[in-house]
């Protein structure tokens, strides 16, 4: 098995190489900072400011915009200005979330329920280990307790959904999905889950797959908190792996974010708040849901996918010092501030989330209905990515600073980051529900979803309960 020092250990000699990289250039940073980042954002989904001369607010912004230009060019200025000042129609839209929100409170309950247990059983595991300190000098150095506490909390904004995706890495939640999807397909009269699905002979191969992967993905994880505390993936020398590692991940955010999708898809159209779930639903539009997640956290996969891959490529040339210094520092970007780089290109695909559950489950499906969410809904989706995501800046940046200003101790950035994850997994639930109902609104049953006939006759109940 790689360890961290392994890949530490390849980065720092480039760094030290005359020939390569300095540890100073911008872009690049310091081996120390690299490390800290690439750990952060495998465990946790927790990005971290790199390069200095680049502030953690104006990513924040660049995202935004991005967002802004996209819906700009699909509806043009005056509709987009006229739904940013709607101020009614922001209202009735978060009280139409908060009407999903309570119809499908199980699923807030049931998400904060694993986290809270997965971060708390990572907390005790990390609790007195050394190099915690050592991370938290790193972070704080070169910069006053309230800077860092705003450069690393704003940076939670820019990825509002990063704890609703990663639902997937969750240990309990994957385990307990695996047995769910297990007694379902073993037995469709089991009555040992309280779900209520509809199961067809012909999906039973599809359900094995589904509680297989889930399963496998809970032990891999287990595995990783063992050897490396969670936080980088754990290659086992086999090259196949660098591929299947990132395939497992994708497809086990796939699964548990669809079971979320189709929790608020249902709140939407059921008669009662009765837990109700379509196990059929939730395989069809699997596609769909899987290229959401790797067009809303492509770093995710793409940086596990490099650092398994990293030892395969310096080997490929016998030595680090071999390693032509251009494919070196290639690496060492999309490990560091390509992280932050290419997570901020990814905003406007948060309309796909609300796309995928309408979606007939296929990916030009998705990406059709996705483009007609913007066009349609556009400018409250950009106040609502902004709203959210401002909150979760706001709430991490407080948290940290509160946390920051304790005395050093080895778990302290642990419990921060964990405490922010804690206050924005609501807030990312929330939005999701929002963009759901916003495609609602413009792909009502016309994308060809089958839904019952009470679900049909029942989607003005929303309306109804928001009121």
């Amino acid at each position: 098995m790689r360890s961290i020092d392994q890949i530490s250990m390849n980065l720092w000699a480039q760094a030290s190489s005359p020939s390569g990289p300095s540890s100073s250039n911008p872009g690049i940073g310091d081996v120390s900072v690299l490390m800290l980042s690439i750990r952060r954002w495998y465990s946790g989904l927790t990005l971290t400011p790199i390069d200095s001369s680049m502030s953690s607010a104006i990513v924040f912004l660049v995202a935004l915009g991005i967002l802004f230009l996209v819906v700009l060019g699909l509806q043009g200025p005056r509709k987009l200005f006229s739904q940013l000042i709607d101020f009614g129609g922001h209202r009735a839209a978060f009280r139409r979330g908060m009407a999903i929100w309570r119809r499908s409170g199980w699923v807030l309950g049931v998400s904060l329920a694993s986290t809270v247990v997965a971060w708390s059983t990572n907390q005790a595991l990390l609790f007195m280990r050394p190099e915690g300190r050592e991370d938290l000098a790193v972070l704080l150095k070169g910069s006053t307790l309230s800077q860092a506490a705003l450069e690393n909390g704003i940076l939670a904004g820019v990825v509002p959904l990063r704890d609703v995706v990663q639902l997937g890495s969750i240990i309990p939640l994957l385990f307990l999905g695996a047995f769910i999807v297990f007694q379902h397909g073993s037995n469709n009269n089991s009555r040992i889950d309280q779900f209520r699905g509809r199961a067809h002979p012909s999906s039973g191969a599809w359900m094995t797959a589904a509680w297989l992967i889930l399963a496998l993905h809970g032990i891999y994880r287990c595995v990783c908190l063992i050897y490396l505390a969670g936080e980088l993936p754990l290659g086992f020398g086999v090259v196949f792996e660098i591929l299947l590692v990132p395939a497992v991940m994708l497809l086990s955010d796939a699964l548990v974010l669809g079971w979320v999708l189709i929790g608020f898809r249902n709140a939407t159209l059921a008669e009662t708040d009765e837990v109700r779930f379509d196990f059929e639903e939730w395989l069809r539009i699997l596609p769909a849901v899987a290229t959401t997640c790797f067009f809303l956290l492509p770093s995710r996969y793409l940086s596990a996918f490099v650092t398994l891959s990293f030892s395969y490529v310096i080997a490929a040339w016998g030595t680090t010092t071999a390693t032509p210094a251009t494919v070196l520092t290639a690496l060492r970007w999309a490990l560091g501030p390509g992280i932050v780089a290419i997570q901020v290109l990814t905003l406007p695909a948060l309309a796909a989330i609300g796309s995928s559950v309408w979606s007939k489950g296929s990916i030009r499906d998705m990406v059709r209905g996705s483009t007609s969410v913007l066009r349609g809904q556009g400018g409250r989706i950009v106040v609502a990515v902004a709203l959210i995501g401002g909150l979760s800046a706001a709430g991490s940046s407080l948290t940290y600073f509160l946390l920051f200003a304790m005395p050093p101790q080895t778990w302290l950035l642990n419990a921060a980051d964990s405490y922010s994850h804690l206050l924005t997994l609501p807030l990312g639930l929330m939005l999701t529900s929002l963009l759901v109902d916003f495609a609602r609104l413009e792909l009502p049953l016309s994308s060809g979803a089958p839904l019952s006939a009470s679900a049909r006759t029942s989607e003005r109940s929303l309306t109804e309960v928001a009121r």
